[in-house]
């Protein structure tokens, strides 16, 4: 019999005051992925949802829409794990898995039959997953690329010491505590696989109806484009003050598109574009002069139009008194607001140096 089955009747939710570590994606041109309501980066402690029925052997995993066009490459996910009552110090060891090009059938059965990670089995290791919130986990170690549309990020529960199948485990995986919603969260049942949460059943009983589970997984994740076609080439850097850089706006595929460029002293989060991205400048008073304020007479031909050869001309005056030693960034966005089916383009950010 499935330990599942045999845990059912404490497989309930459990509410916790939780202080959620926050989960940034590392580079500022990659996409964050999340299908919980929680903060992105929580401000304050915030009640979750621990699963303490999931076994081990079992796991859980979230579905995404990838953002933009494949493939790309999965920088970083974050898996949840946490105590009922508070974090008291446990772990776990845990297996991480990815799949590409999910689908749903039309009653709502999961096709996980492309398995592209698979950290068990691809390099023999786990993760050791420590109680209190978002446990972040680096990928780029491992080149995983997914393609899309859709692809889901999972976690199998390996050893949990802090209980059984019996009682149940207080520290467990954890959701968002909201309502359950097909197509977003799955879970891997013993004698099942992976079932869709809003539709998992235990004989007569379903999950959500029963009370076992509630919510999304509160599983992020974060990917960038694999050599993104859409770049800044820069000529005449490092400059001094008083020259001028070029630029040459790359956008493949987008000529006749308009494109908005911009710079930025930074690249740490970047600026969400909902659903197309993140453009990977962050808001300072350098974007504002570049983008919003003309330019100043610095910023030239940062507003146009992508020319027949998919490339657009840049320029950077360089006041006299501009301060050396600084470095700051440039990147661009293409769009066209008459098309509706291409999504927008974003370019990854360039370095522009001043000696």
């Amino acid at each position: 019999m499935s330990k599942f089955v045999a845990c059912l009747t404490l497989f309930a939710a459990a509410l916790l005051a939780l202080p959620a570590a926050a989960q940034t994606c590392p580079n500022g041109s990659d996409v964050h992925y999340q299908n919980d309501v929680l903060p992105q980066v929580p401000t304050q402690f915030t009640a979750v949802a621990v699963i303490p029925g999931l076994c081990e052997g079992e796991g859980c995993a979230s579905v995404f829409d990838l953002s933009g066009p494949g493939p790309q490459t999965l920088t970083q996910v974050a898996a949840p794990f946490t105590s009922q009552f508070g974090s008291v110090g446990a772990v776990a060891t845990i297996n991480v898995v990815v799949f590409d090009n999910v689908t749903f059938n039309g009653a709502g059965v999961p096709n996980m039959s492309n398995k592209v990670f698979d950290l068990n089995q691809d390099t023999g290791n786990s993760i050791q997953v420590v109680d209190g919130g978002l446990n972040v986990i680096d990928m780029t170690p491992y080149n995983v690329t997914v393609t899309g549309p859709k692809f889901a990020v999972g976690f199998v529960m390996n050893i949990n010491p802090n209980g059984n199948c019996t009682s149940g485990f207080p520290s467990n995986f954890f959701t968002d505590n909201t309502a359950c919603a097909a197509g977003k969260s799955l879970i891997r049942i013993q004698g099942q696989g992976w079932v869709d949460t809003a539709l998992a059943a235990i004989g007569p009983f379903t999950l959500c109806g029963f009370g076992a589970y509630n919510g999304q997984w509160v599983i992020r994740a974060c990917t960038e484009p694999v050599g993104n076609p859409l770049n800044v080439t820069v000529i005449g850097s490092p400059a001094i003050p008083g020259q001028f850089v070029q630029l040459i706006f790359n956008a493949p595929g987008h000529a006749g598109h308009l494109y908005v460029a911009g710079a930025s002293g930074s690249i740490n989060s970047g600026i969400a574009i909902p659903p197309h991205g993140t453009f990977p400048l962050d808001y300072d008073s350098l974007l504002n002069l570049s983008i919003f304020s003309g330019g100043g007479g610095i910023f030239n031909n940062f507003i146009g139009t992508v020319g027949p050869a998919g490339t657009a001309p840049g320029l950077i005056l360089l006041p006299s008194n501009a301060p050396p030693g600084i470095d700051f960034y440039v990147a661009f966005v293409t769009f066209d607001p008459f098309d509706g089916v291409t999504p927008w383009g974003i370019s990854s950010p360039a370095l522009v140096q001043i000696q």
